[in-house]
């Protein structure tokens, strides 16, 4: 089903089964049609009706069995799954790419199958497109609020989902009918058996009565009509005393019965196995009534009919078999009863054939039949070969789950926001892993959020939100690597076209393009602008008209935008009807974003505005010109990824507060209500907002607070699911090793809620030891008006005169607007020229609600040249957003200082100036050596209003660099006025410089290779216990049998020492990583004069690429330099 027309589908219908298993089964397992009949509203007219439409009914369809043929009975489970809240996205396969399922052409939905898992294993593979489990079927709903039931249209209703049972254990031996009743068997007048009925292909003597084997020989089931056949077995069963059955059915709903029966059978004549059979008789009806349904016997009229039945073959093991048996619908809560019993003759012990015959009734099972539809519920019904498993498996799914509110300028696909917000939410819900909006969406659905107790949406800071959402959205290294090192690029600033310099490399126009393909995804990282300072930012482009060129001695390829198919639909409708055009007809399999890549590759030359906007390209951010690239191939692991994202389930009721806060907290986040609103902070990046100093708090005091060194954990351990591994529980590491050394080894445990990345996971144990070892301060303090401003996670700047050991911060007594110059309350003897000043400005904020009213005025529909349109549908820009936290700081510079303490700016047209008063507060930076006096920076936790005006403020030590040395691998910085915390990272190294010259590919003879026997004493010979640094798994196990030789790579890199200015006090040794087609090992080198290493790269066959990196670390061992997971 193509997924735009979900928008227009009020019901959906989707089922899909595996090729024709299910076709054919079904037809094996068909009974009388008539018994469709049968529901919930049936009366007892219908019930008659039903019993006297049934007819002789052919088990095997007409295929007469013969001595060699034995029974087997193939049983089935049928389960059906809440799985969770509707309405979700849909089945994904194993990539996490949705699935496109039809509702109105279930036969092409085998696809769904990738999505489905039994015990862990999917029942169709996703790069194979092969089968693991070929007899299952399986009908998905998505959990719309008006969607059908699931299906019920089998041949057989007893696999009907309709249906809801409870099964009985009966358990009973039936015994055969004793001698005398033997001989009036044989008379019965079964009218099938006696002449020849329409469509039934046997004919009178191929199903008569075997004398031999006392039964009637045939797999069938008849209903008794006839007076005849119906007095003779009533005569027969109160006249011997045949074991029966009965089973009272009390409740009222049920309509239908399930009757298993178990046969155990078989002839032996001398060498030879023949089939037997067993007849027996299924009654039903009212309880205490004993009044036939046909009017053929004594008039009818009553509730109770008659089922014949036989059973014949060969079964040496238990064989079952299952009759659907119509009911009479409960009249005045009458009861109704099942009565079993055996008709075939019981073998005497004479002599003759060996014939063995045994029947039992095992279960019946109560059918309640409701039509069920499983409203706001994705659920999902199977029915799968029983054989397969010794127990009713394990159902997971691959699942992208509920859909929530997301903006409207929002696209979950590409994680991007085009153009400014308006404040409103997409008409349609879609899927994200957002945590901010899944935030969102728990905090205001009236159905399972908060929003079911009367919170609103209004309620809800959205706009703060919207910010956070953007800040999870960011691309950030993983820290993975790609299957090739990553190269170094340059791009014109607000260029599409990069540049990557071929000088120095070994790799050939075929090998440029291997490792850069057309239309592969891009990624671009580590960027820097013309001034050579980091950018803070992550891309991921396509690639597009790749090109070496060797009299350049470069590699070039454009940058085409990440395909956006809903944008681009909504954008251009008609490669939307295009698509879908060709989906129905059956000629497209691609999905919409490989549709349109697709499409815009193939064009030679178009003048469509898409293919010209496509052509145009996409370019970085305008600041940058130069960065590290590497290209995403679709089977290895990411090398960029949201900054944060969320795959959680809820599967039970908890305190909204606990679950809003353990949602934040996936955000670095923390939840607050102030002034009517619910606001989320999270511990990110941030501008301070306020300026406090020695003159504007209460007294003049600063109290202050340390850690104490047993609380500073110096290593974290996080859990979490790997989508990578099948969401396993997996645990990631994160030490800090000269701190373990300092203080010993304290361990910090933590699951990371919703959390499937590692190197998401890895992220939050550096931020957990990060936070931990340099924020070790908590200042708290009173303030007046100013406090009023403050919300939990706001950054203010502390400068105390108590810290600093000079005052440097205070009020301004004089300011003359015209001349730049402010005069402060006491001067300062250093020499500050040059140095930067901030003082509090203040500036008007712009409240939640004043937000909601601006954009709520921007969409207002008014009369604009003649014509109703929308007022301003630009949306409101970061600008205007921004003004709701807007910091009251402003920094200038110092131009010159007359009497220590009249002060000139530089910055004499910043407008700024204009708003600052006196009695505002001032504060002086001095970065001369010796002084390095700054305001320090810490994070709000929480504001209290002691009294009218009068707030006390607490906040934590903040330290900003702590941000890129998570996400990027920056440095890490020790705070000002704190004791330097022992972690300090420097950023990631680049590799040593030059061509190491020593570089060798050597055959390993097969004749090195050592004998190892394993635990179940198999000998075969393996590389492993030769003597490398590193070794890469081989594809070949035992080298020896097959003599296969293998390869190494040899290193000797102390040519280098000298160029890269190494010596034994900069260097304690080398980290190196070895690439081979994808694969990687990491392994270190003790000593800076350990300059060579050995690596094994498997059979001498198994590659066709590699690569390495060698960098240097000191002599304090700084590993986590590298910023890697700990793979």
């Amino acid at each position: 089903m193509a997924l735009e027309t979900l928008k227009n589908v009020g019901s959906l219908d989707i089922l899909f089964r595996t090729s024709a298993w299910f076709e054919n089964y079904n037809e094996l397992i068909e009974q009388n049609a008539e018994l469709l009949g049968i529901s919930s509203s049936y009366d007892f007219a219908s019930y008659t009706s039903i019993y006297s439409e049934l007819h002789f009914f052919d088990i095997c369809k007409g295929t007469q069995l013969n001595d060699a043929d034995r029974l087997e009975s193939v049983g089935v489970y049928q389960t059906i799954d809440a799985i969770c809240e509707g309405e979700v996205e849909g089945l994904c396969d194993k990539d996490g790419a949705l699935i496109d399922l039809s509702n109105t052409n279930p036969r092409s939905n085998e696809n769904g199958f990738r999505g489905i898992l039994l015990n862990d294993v999917p029942v169709k593979n996703t790069n194979s497109n092969t089968l693991n489990y070929a007899r299952v079927f399986a009908d998905f709903k998505p959990g719309t609020a008006n969607q059908k039931g699931l299906y019920s249209g089998f041949k057989n209703p007893s696999l009907n989902f309709n249906n809801a049972a409870q099964t009985a254990n009966i358990r009973t031996n039936l015994s055969g009918v004793g001698v005398m009743g033997q001989k009036m068997i044989p008379s019965l007048q079964v009218k099938p058996f006696t002449k020849s009925a329409a469509g039934f292909p046997f004919n009178s003597n191929a199903i008569g009565w075997d004398t031999t084997q006392k039964a009637f020989l045939g797999n069938f089931a008849y209903p008794v009509t006839d007076a005849d056949t119906w007095d003779t077995l009533l005569t027969l069963k109160q006249s011997y005393q045949i074991v029966v059955v009965n089973h009272l059915i009390n409740n009222n709903e049920v309509v239908a019965a399930q009757v298993n029966m178990q046969a155990v059978m078989s002839t032996s004549e001398g060498q030879k196995t023949l089939p037997t059979g067993v007849n027996f008789i299924i009654e039903m009806g009212y309880e205490n009534d004993d009044i036939p349904i046909p009017s053929a016997i004594r008039g009818g009229g009553g509730s109770k009919g008659m089922i014949f039945c036989g059973i014949k073959g060969i079964a040496t093991s238990p064989y079952e078999r299952t009759y659907h048996i119509p009911l009479p619908p409960s009249v005045n809560k009458r009861n109704r009863i099942i009565t079993i019993w055996r008709l075939d003759g019981e073998i005497p012990l004479v002599d003759g054939p060996a014939i063995n015959k045994q029947l039992t009734c095992n279960t019946i099972t109560e059918i309640v039949n409701c039509n069920l539809t499983y409203p706001h519920t994705a659920t999902c019904g199977m029915i799968f070969d029983a054989r397969s498993f010794t127990q009713p498996p394990r159902r997971t799914f691959h699942l992208k789950m509920a859909k929530i509110a997301v903006p409207s300028n929002y696209s979950p696909v590409s994680r991007s926001y085009t153009g400014n917000w308006d404040g409103e939410f997409a008409v349609d819900k879609q899927w994200t892993s957002n945590p901010a909006w899944i935030f969102y969406d728990l905090a205001v659905n009236k159905r399972y959020g908060v929003g079911k107790y009367g919170f609103r949406d209004s309620f809800v800071d959205k706009w703060n939100l919207y910010t956070i959402g953007k800040y999870c959205d960011e691309l950030v290294p993983t820290g993975y690597t790609g299957m090739f090192a990553f190269k170094d690029f340059t791009i014109n600033s607000g260029g599409v076209k990069v540049t990557i310099d071929a000088s120095g490399s070994n790799l050939t126009g075929p090998d440029w393009m291997t490792q850069f393909p057309k239309a592969s995804r891009v990624c671009l990282f580590d960027l820097k602008n013309s001034a050579g300072t980091d950018v803070d930012q992550a891309y991921e482009r396509i690639i597009y008209n790749p090109e070496y060129s060797s009299a350049n001695n470069n590699f070039t390829f454009q940058l085409l935008a990440p395909i956006n198919s809903t944008q681009i639909f909504s954008t251009y409708p008609y490669l939307k009807e295009a698509y879908y055009a060709q989906a129905s007809g059956g000629t497209n399999k691609l999905t919409p974003e490989q549709w349109i890549l697709s499409n815009f590759l193939d064009e030679t030359s178009n003048d469509s505005d898409f293919y010209q906007t496509m052509l145009a390209g996409e370019p970085l951010g305008p600041e940058v010109v130069s960065g590290s690239c590497g290209t995403q191939f679709k089977d290895n692991l990411p090398l960029l990824e949201p900054r944060f994202s969320c795959s959680i389930y809820f599967d039970r009721q908890q305190n909204a507060y606990k679950a809003l806060n353990d949602l934040a907290s996936i955000f670095r986040g923390m939840v607050y209500w102030s002034s009517g609103y619910l606001f989320a902070a999270n511990d990110g990046e941030k501008d301070p907002v306020m300026l406090f100093s020695n003159a504007n708090v209460i007294d003049g005091l600063f109290n202050y607070a340390g850690s104490a060194s047993t609380t500073r954990f110096t290593s974290v351990m996080v859990r979490y699911n790997d989508a990578q591994d099948r969401y396993k529980p997996k645990a990631e590491y994160a030490e800090d090793a000269i701190a373990i050394r300092e203080y010993g080894y304290l361990e910090k445990e933590v699951v990371a809620l919703g959390c499937t990345s590692q190197g998401q996971a890895h992220r939050l144990a550096k931020w957990m030891l990060y936070t931990n070892q340099t924020e070790t301060d908590v200042c708290q303090f009173s303030t007046g008006a100013e406090g009023s401003y403050l919300r939990p996670g706001d950054v203010v700047q502390v400068q105390d005169k108590l810290k600093t050991s000079k005052r440097y911060g205070g009020r301004i007594i004089d300011i003359d607007y015209s001349a730049s110059t402010v005069t402060l309350d006491e001067g300062i003897q250093e020499d500050i020229v040059g140095q930067k000043i901030a003082f509090i400005c203040p500036k008007a904020t712009t409240g939640v609600r004043a937000l909601n009213k601006q954009a709520q005025d921007k969409l207002r529909v008014v009369e604009i040249g003649g014509r109703m349109q929308t007022k301003d549908p630009s949306g409101m820009s970061d600008e205007e957003l921004g003004k709701s936290r807007q910091t009251q700081i402003k920094e200038f510079t110092i131009a010159s200082v007359v009497d220590t303490r009249v002060i000139t700016i530089s910055e004499v047209t910043d407008t700024d100036f204009n708003l600052i008063n006196k009695g505002n507060i001032w504060a002086v930076n001095n970065t001369n050596t010796g002084y390095e006096i700054k305001p320090l920076e810490y994070r709000v936790l929480g504001i209290v209003e002691n009294s009218p005006n009068e707030y006390r403020v607490t906040g934590m030590m903040y330290n900003r660099t702590k941000f890129n040395a998570i996400d990027r691998s920056k440095a890490l910085v020790a705070n000002q006025q704190s004791e330097a915390g022992s972690l300090l990272v420097s950023n990631l190294p680049s590799a040593l410089k030059g061509d190491p010259k020593i570089l060798q590919y050597s055959i390993v003879p097969a004749s090195l290779f050592v004998e190892v026997t394993d635990a179940a004493g198999h000998t075969f010979y393996t590389a492993d216990k030769i003597i490398y640094d590193a070794i890469f798994p081989s594809l070949v196990v035992n080298f020896y049998e097959v003599n296969q030789d293998g390869r190494k790579m040899v290193v000797d890199f102390s040519g280098l020492i000298g160029p890269n200015q190494i010596t034994s006090r900069n260097t304690g040794g080398y980290l190196v990583e070895v690439y081979k087609d994808g694969q990687k090992v990491r392994f270190s080198l003790d000593g800076y004069d350990n300059t060579s290493f050995e690596v094994y790269l498997g059979d001498r066959n198994s590659f066709f690429y590699t690569d390495f990196n060698i960098y240097r670390y000191d002599t304090n061992y700084k590993l986590e330099s590298t910023g890697l997971p700990s793979i």
